[in-house]
């Protein structure tokens, strides 16, 4: 089950090599870097998108489109929408692109309607709704009509999640074939009712495959990198690819790293000999100044059931090895491989609750401000009956 460790390690590498950085996708004053039907619909209203009214119809749907395409993003915006609960209608498209003679786009599109906040709807292409939240899930999520509202949709290869006010509506993955998986971003008014929407605060993270990142973390000249962790990282000891890449690529000729894995290690349990020391008291000993730590695919096989309990003891785990001279990079679980031997069981029916794992550890990330490494989804992005992986 151990994955091609010079992959795994040039992943780890990549992600003090390359910078993620937040656009904005509007100033707030002009339309720079948008097109549609300006002056006409669209207009711009203290530091906001606006389009439509309350005294007359909105005539038919219209888009105010971004002029370039997006592939994996992350997008965050603000919105509000003003009219009649049962009729008014808007929305955010995403990988789209406007239908040839017609005022419409296809695309997905993430649904703003009292309904359907927080839905994944399919625009012009398939025409139906591909993920609607549960309803006490919409329940948390809504806001009156006429309030502001904080949406963030994050579109990573076929896998789409959408976030309204903090809570997570959709998690949907694409399985049909030949559907885009980049497009243009356009802001909707829906047709056919009084209304008011508006948009403001949009910004846009474009995603590395896979690699998801801090910019503000660097290595330093003098750092000493500890791994923790379970097999997967333990056996980077058996050479020095790790060690020689951060070395080559950050030109940090005192860089050191330190391999405190071990095999059978999870989260809950560090197991070790009779006065061997804990996982915080030997990163004392080595002078541990940076902390790479992955745990989650061995735990995953107790199902999603024990989710709750990983987060709690990754959350324990945390706060015993964090200090203020210390930076801890949380890196996901791998998926589960084929075996190279046909008596060995094939654990990557795991994978779907792996992915989960691995999602989880994001958003523990995210809550406590700490840099993400996703080894996960590039390897894990083959179909589940593609060739093993091996050591060669």
């Amino acid at each position: 089950m151990r994955t091609t460790g010079i992959l795994v390690l040039a992943l780890l590498v990549s992600v003090f090599r390359l910078s993620a950085a937040t656009t904005s996708l509007f100033d707030g004053k002009t339309f720079a870097g948008w097109e549609g039907d300006i002056g006409n619909v669209w207009r711009i209203e203290d530091g906001a998108l606006v389009a439509g009214s309350l005294e007359k119809r909105q005539e038919k749907n219209n888009f105010l489109a971004t002029t370039r395409r997006y592939a994996d993003f992350e997008l965050t915006l603000h919105w509000k929408l003003e009219g009649a609960a049962r009729s008014a209608n808007a929305g955010v498209q995403f990988r789209s692109k406007r239908v040839a003679g017609s005022h419409e786009l296809s695309g997905y599109q993430a649904d703003i309607a009292v309904r359907y906040d927080g839905s994944l709807y399919d625009e012009s292409r398939r025409k139906r709704m591909l993920a609607v939240p549960a309803p006490e899930v919409l329940a948390r999520a809504q806001k009156p009509l006429g309030e502001w509202n904080v949406q963030r949709i994050r579109a990573e290869g076929r896998r789409i999640r959408i976030w309204l006010n903090g809570v997570e509506t959709v998690d949907y993955t694409e399985t049909e074939a030949g559907i885009d998986t980049s497009g243009i971003i356009a802001l909707q008014i829906h047709g056919g009712a009084p209304s008011i929407v508006s948009y403001k605060g949009i910004a846009i993270e474009e995603l590395n495959p896979g690699v998801t990142q801090n910019p503000e973390f660097r290595l330093r000249t003098g750092d000493t990198v500890a791994l923790i962790g379970g097999a997967n990282f333990e056996r980077t000891r058996f050479n020095a690819f790790l060690q020689t890449r951060l070395l080559a690529a950050l030109e940090a000729p005192s860089l050191r790293v330190r391999n405190l894995a071990w095999e059978g290690d999870t989260v809950f349990e560090q197991w070790r000999d009779v006065n061997f020391p804990g996982i915080a008291q030997q990163l004392v000993q080595v002078g541990a100044t940076v902390v790479l730590a992955q745990f989650g695919q061995m735990e995953s096989l107790d199902g999603v059931e024990k989710l709750p309990a990983f987060v709690q003891a990754y959350e324990k785990l945390l706060s015993q090895i964090e200090d203020a001279s210390r930076r801890v990079v949380l890196v996901s679980p791998l998926p589960f491989e084929h075996p190279r031997l046909a008596r060995l069981p094939d654990l990557t029916r795991h994978n779907a609750d792996a992915q989960r794992y691995a999602d989880a550890r994001r958003d523990l990330a995210a809550r406590r401000g700490l840099p993400f490494i996703d080894l996960f989804n590039p390897l894990g992005g083959r179909p589940k009956d593609g060739p093993a992986l091996t050591d060669n």
